[in-house]
């Protein structure tokens, strides 16, 4: 164990653990903990580019503090490190999705995206297409110039990211975007 002081603040490094390895694409690492507990490690397992045709993430579950790790699933849809993952009363992980679509179904004038969450400690992941709306913006969002050239995924430059923080039963999240 190694201690840093930084102000009044104190952080305690211990032994590096590796919990999961692979040969090219193990991009963007992020983890989360469970309202419940668990530790989740999630890593995208494709190339870092827009060129994908589909996004593959490889997840990894902790329930004794990182001290052991399950073995690693894969799921697909989601973007590993960049989703904005909100806690959920069930004890579950919530994020919408990475990029943003025109709404296929017609009845949004803005921009949509789907939801993934994660429930049972990371036992169980489901998503919901086109569940997320996002409407209200002042003016539009640019249409990316990687469309077409790097693939179906980014459409608009529109981006969810970060941090998400409960105000009481308002969640509030960060995004960035191009008008």
């Amino acid at each position: 164990m190694h201690d840093i002081r930084l102000g009044e603040a104190r952080v305690r490094l211990g032994e590096p653990r590796q919990v999961t390895e692979g040969v090219d694409y193990h991009w963007f690492p992020s983890l989360a903990k469970f309202p419940t507990g668990e530790l989740m490690l999630s890593h995208l397992l494709v190339a870092d580019t827009n060129e994908n045709h589909l996004n593959g993430n490889g997840v990894c579950i902790s329930r004794d503090h990182g001290e052991t790790w399950d073995a690693p699933y894969e799921v697909t849809g989601f973007i590993g490190g960049c989703a904005v993952r909100v806690p959920l009363p069930d004890g579950g992980l919530g994020a919408p999705g990475y990029y943003a679509y025109p709404d296929p179904t017609g009845r949004s004038t803005g921009l949509v995206g789907h939801y993934e969450t994660f429930t049972d400690g990371g036992r169980r992941y489901s998503l919901e297409p086109w569940a997320v709306r996002i409407e209200g913006l002042p003016r539009p969002v640019a249409p990316s110039p990687y469309t077409g050239r790097w693939g179906r995924h980014w459409m608009f430059q529109f981006c969810f990211w970060g941090d998400a923080v409960d105000l009481g039963g308002e969640v509030v999240s960060l995004a960035y975007l191009r008008y």
